[in-house]
């Protein structure tokens, strides 16, 4: 897939999602500014964070931020960035009122990357490496743990290999610290993570699964059990002890929002705004493939709350960052 920078003019629009408008006055650019512009990027998003990031992009990079409404004609972009609000049919070509650069120039549809969930069709997709992110939890968690024992637990649809990730982080911080914390991790339940959510049945079992590992006295539990996750939140809350480690995106950019705060020692999640910055740099440099994959430092978080020492946090982190996990 070949991606064209060939406009003249950067507008980097922040469009916002379904039922949302956006209260923020477009900014402009002198002519000079515009013709020394790139490619035209359109981006979909509330967050605020994001679009000071993209104000912030607009001095480095020489854009001008422009907030569409949901349903505006998109075709004038070269990139599209959509969240997991429906964009709706993205044109197969540039408008008929959009001049082309070159009028002999293939007019080409935008480029369109889809940063949380399954890409569609003819999208850029997003996959997140998420070991080397668990090892830094896995170290972290048993930094913190209380009890010297800590737990995973996970649906059969999560890959083995991000257990295992867990666990290499409880061993290293073992090995670091001559530690002998445990680690107890229980056997997959049988559900598809698609309908975990809603199936009772799937639901039970998994409640069953968390209440033993608290039984057992793992006091911070990861939970890598996809849309079931949410099952662990409610038995730590329910037990009145144990701290969560949160699994808050999938390999394919599927976003779950942490539970409350209090109940979540580390959290594993999207940083948007990296995210965001990533896929831009690597757009305007011509370097967008047909997969974004996002690796801890450019779009993925990992968050240590209040339990975790502070010199197990910075262990954590650079091992995180540094480590190389191989799969099989």
């Amino acid at each position: 897939m070949s991606y064209h920078l060939t406009r003249t003019a950067i507008v980097v629009a922040a469009l916002v999602m379904a039922g949302c408008s956006s209260d923020s006055a477009p900014t402009t650019q002198s002519p000079d500014q515009a013709a020394a512009a790139l490619a035209v990027v359109c981006h979909v998003d509330t967050e605020e964070a994001v679009g000071a990031a993209l104000r912030d992009l607009a001095v480095a990079a020489r854009v001008e931020v422009v907030a569409f409404a949901s349903g505006d004609d998109v075709s004038a972009c070269d990139l599209v960035m959509v969240d997991r609000a429906t964009l709706g049919a993205v044109p197969s070509t540039r408008a008929a009122t959009t001049p082309a650069p070159d009028p002999a120039a293939e007019r080409v549809a935008p480029t369109v990357v889809r940063l949380g969930g399954p890409a569609a069709d003819g999208e850029v997709g997003i996959t997140v490496q998420l070991e080397e992110a668990l090892v830094a939890a896995g170290y972290a968690a048993a930094g913190a743990t209380r009890t010297g024992t800590v737990g995973a637990w996970s649906t059969a649809a999560v890959p083995s290999e991000l257990v295992a990730a867990y666990v290499a982080g409880v061993t290293a911080y073992n090995d670091d610290n001559g530690a002998d914390v445990e680690v107890l991790v229980a056997d997959p339940i049988d559900a598809d993570d698609a309908d975990a959510a809603v199936d009772p049945d799937a639901r039970r079992r998994a409640r069953v699964v968390v209440d033993d590992l608290l039984l057992d006295g793992a006091d911070a539990i990861a939970s890598l059990a996809g849309a079931t996750s949410d099952v662990a939140a409610e038995a730590i809350h329910d037990a009145g002890g144990g701290r969560l480690v949160w699994l808050g995106l999938g390999p394919d950019g599927v976003v779950r929002p942490a539970p409350d705060d209090a109940l979540t020692l580390v959290a594993i999640e999207r940083d948007l705004v990296g995210l965001v910055d990533s896929i831009i740099t690597r757009f305007l440099a011509g370097s967008l493939g047909d997969v974004v994959d996002v690796r801890a430092g450019e779009g993925l978080a990992v968050t240590f709350s209040v339990g975790v020492p502070a010199d197990v946090r910075t262990a954590a982190t650079a091992l995180g960052m540094d480590l190389e996990v191989t799969r099989d």
